[in-house]
């Protein structure tokens, strides 16, 4: 273990943000070498901004999201007339999948994410099912046997699904 794995803040990031940092310190200090304190200062400044840029599940920052997707995709657009009549060059390259995401597809085309767990999750399996609950979005569709819409009374009636809602660890209150 070097210098720079040492850093007591370094534990705080995820795992692949903690490796990039690595690898970056790393090429820092071949270029000009860093003191310990130096490079507490840097580890402790990407964990301040890590955890100024994180967001609570279910903030709206749709519409931020949207704008800095959007403006990228136009320019995109817009720089495809320069490359008129070319046909090797493929300038919606990334864009479907952008729009899958953007778009929240029921059925993606590439439903998959990679999940990077720590040590202690990683050798326990419910632990490890505890974080992909986290992770994975559930809605009263997902844990329901039935919803009836009963349009007489105004009332939405929703039989719940008992081992639907042992699987996912969530109680009746909830």
């Amino acid at each position: 273990m070097n210098v720079i794995e040492e850093s007591p803040h370094l534990n705080l990031l995820p795992v692949s943000v903690r490796r990039e940092l690595i690898e970056k310190l790393l090429a820092a200090n071949e270029k000009k070498p860093l003191t310990i304190a130096k490079i507490d200062a840097i580890v402790q400044d990407v964990v301040e901004e890590y955890n100024r840029a994180l967001v609570d599940p279910g903030e709206p920052v749709g519409t931020v999201a949207a704008q800095s997707i959007g403006e990228p995709g136009t320019q995109m657009t817009l720089n495809t007339f320069h490359y008129a009549g070319v046909a090797e060059i493929n300038v919606t390259l990334g864009l479907p999948r952008i729009i899958e995401i953007v778009d929240v597809r029921r059925k993606p085309s590439t439903p998959v994410m990679t999940v990077f767990l720590t040590e202690e999750c990683k050798a326990d399996r419910e632990k490890a099912l505890e974080v992909a609950r986290q992770i994975e979005g559930t809605t009263v569709e997902n844990v329901a046997r039935s919803i009836i819409m009963d349009v007489i009374n105004m009332n939405l009636v929703i039989h719940l699904d008992k081992y639907k809602l042992e699987d996912q660890k969530i109680t009746i209150e909830e």
